[in-house]
């Protein structure tokens, strides 16, 4: 047998235990749960095996569906070596209330976690992409996962706030959580003022972090914004005082533009975040920023 369809033992409620010939090309099992032959992913396990489960060091991918509909199982412990968790693998856990991952995960893939309507706890230490529905029905608090995601990866934040957000409102709500974390957890000194928006630099990490001069909850639903000023190249403030020491550029809820040659220059820059309230890009903003590899520009330009 070389291969076993991903929801082969859905309805087998009382199946306890699944195992292989060792003579299997492409499976094996350990302790009833059937895995990948080189033992790297979790292929399966059995509805009614566990309450309480402890994933095996070496495995690095919970396959699709492995846990679909294990309404016995409560607690699950994911150990350092696990990078992704698979499409639906633990869709409709009913019981399923904590899940311990003690590594730093590549992807949680759609509707992972989808109905598992106890779920209430997810310990995460970094996770770099949630898929769509990952968490729908579920009672985890998205800050949790937010705060597990890298502030500089653009790509994973966009994710984020489309897969978790149903509406605008709620949209806004997690930019607005989004740049939040940013001022908190970004080190910066000093804050400047220039014309409408205020700046900082976490020298630490590189980042620029631009914003207004406002509370962030005063900006939303586009009640008020602000506009950056227009710049020629090199005259920018945070390029004058900070040069090609910028690595990342976070620009925060409520600013609207991102004003004429606002970053050019900027040798080193690899990362731009623009929230949802930007709504206009100037001319030549990204002029020869040419380590630039990732800019996630939001739907409202």
């Amino acid at each position: 047998m070389a291969a076993i369809r991903t929801n082969s033992f859905f309805d087998y409620h009382h199946l306890q235990s699944i195992g292989v010939s060792p003579s299997s090309s492409a499976f094996s099992s350990e302790d009833g749960v059937l895995l990948s032959k080189d033992r790297t992913i979790l292929v399966a396990c059995p509805l009614s095996r566990y309450r309480n489960y402890k994933v095996p060091e070496r495995i690095e991918e919970i396959g699709e569906r492995a846990f679909f509909g294990c309404a016995f199982l409560e607690n699950v412990i994911l150990p350092r070596s696990v990078r992704k968790i698979g499409v639906s693998a633990f869709e409709c856990c009913d019981n399923l209330e904590s899940v311990t991952i003690k590594g730093e995960l590549g992807a949680i893939m759609q509707r992972a976690f989808c109905n598992c309507k106890k779920l209430s706890a997810i310990d995460l230490v970094k996770l770099e992409e949630v898929g769509e529905d990952a968490f729908t029905g579920t009672r985890v608090d998205r800050k949790a996962i937010f705060r597990a995601i890298d502030l500089n990866n653009s790509k994973a934040v966009s994710k984020f706030v489309r897969s978790m957000a149903t509406n605008k409102e709620e949209e806004a709500e997690l930019c607005i959580e989004f740049s939040q974390r940013v001022i908190e957890e970004s080190n910066i000194s000093e804050w400047y003022e220039d014309g409408e928006i205020e700046w900082g630099f976490d020298e630490a990490v590189g980042r620029l972090v631009i914003k207004g001069k406002e509370p962030l909850e005063g900006y939303a639903n586009g009640k008020i914004s602000v506009r950056m000023d227009e710049y020629s190249a090199g005259e920018q403030p945070w390029v004058q005082k900070f040069g090609d020491r910028i690595l990342s550029s976070i620009v925060c809820y409520g600013v609207s533009s991102i004003g004429k040659e606002a970053l050019s220059g900027c040798e080193k820059l690899s990362s731009v975040i623009l929230p949802n309230t930007v709504t206009s890009i100037g001319r030549e903003a990204f002029y020869l920023c040419e380590s630039l590899t990732s800019l996630i520009i939001p739907d409202s330009v």
